[in-house]
């Protein structure tokens, strides 16, 4: 029984030792370093990726691979890491404007770099982030060339149109427009072409820049052989801030779960549209949109 015991009390001191040991070798850090993203910087080409606008409003962040943390932007964050580290920035954005729907965008390329972390001392970076070369844009439209790739449905009874050379431009010269009023109190407005798009689950989104005084609508159109289904999206509210003034926003529409639940359509058209019809009081409405892109992988 005495041995017994004794060699339970020799493991005993045996494991106490080799945890010692491990903590000389590898001791905790217990007082943490900062990391520091006070901005970060977008770039594209106007050309085949579109206008640099954005609302990219999170950073996901990763070191060593491991995800530290989810943060609003500008941030300032605590890590428990000592010494020369890997860490990954990801593009954060809110899918459809809501703020429980946080992801990272999987069309832009992470941030990465090893940086060294000291306990009690700021690290700053500035992430750069840009598309995948492999992002695809089925559809860019920024109202500024010759032609226009949006007209209006049939049954539209107001008009849509350019404004161009205007305050209310969002950037550039042109921007798209409509207006309402109690007799045209109807619009809609669409792709005039067609397009082939991922299904099975595949991430489809549309971008936009809009301005808006009523609610507008956007949506897709699913086309088969013999039918064509209309299926609503997203509402956008009205674009009014505080002082009552119309302001420019930014969204990322998830167009995933409409385009893949229709699994036999062999095309896509996308639409917008508004109406006063149920809104007696209201006299008169307005619609800007801009840098519209719809993209997938």
């Amino acid at each position: 029984m005495r041995v017994l015991v004794f060699s339970r009390y020799i493991l005993i001191l045996l494991f106490v030792f080799l945890f010692a040991s491990c903590e000389i070798i590898s001791p905790k850090v217990t007082v943490p370093a900062y990391i520091t993203i006070p901005s970060f910087v977008f770039t594209t080409d106007e050309i085949t990726q579109g206008s640099n606008s954005n609302k990219i409003s999170d950073a996901w962040v990763y070191v060593d691979g491991e995800l530290i943390g989810t943060f609003e932007l500008p941030a300032k964050f605590p890590v428990l890491k000592d010494g020369l580290h890997k860490v990954e920035i990801r593009a954060g954005i809110k899918l459809n404007g809501i703020s429980s729907t946080r992801i990272d965008y999987p069309y832009l390329e992470s941030f990465v770099t090893t940086v060294q972390l000291t306990p009690n001392q700021e690290t700053i970076l500035i992430p750069t982030f840009t598309y995948y070369s492999n992002t695809v844009f089925k559809w860019l439209e920024n109202f500024e060339n010759i032609g226009v790739s949006i007209s209006e449905n049939g049954t539209s009874v107001s008009k849509f149109k350019l404004l161009q050379n205007s305050a209310e431009v969002f950037e550039g010269n042109k921007c798209g427009y409509v207006e309402m009023d109690q007799t045209n109190n109807f619009f809609e407005i669409g792709t005039k072409e067609e397009y082939d798009l991922p299904k099975d689950g595949a991430t489809v989104i549309l971008e936009l820049n809009y301005k808006n005084s009523e609610e507008m609508l956007v949506g897709i159109y699913a086309n088969t052989p013999s039918s064509v289904t209309q299926e609503l999206a997203l509402k956008l509210r009205a674009t009014t801030n505080a002082s009552g003034n119309l302001e420019w926003n930014k969204i990322y529409i998830n167009l995933t779960p409409f385009v893949s639940k229709h699994t036999t359509a062999t095309s896509y058209k996308i639409f917008f549209g508004g109406t006063l019809r149920d809104k007696p009081e209201v006299s008169k409405a307005v619609y800007y949109i801009d840098n519209i892109k719809l993209v997938h992988r």
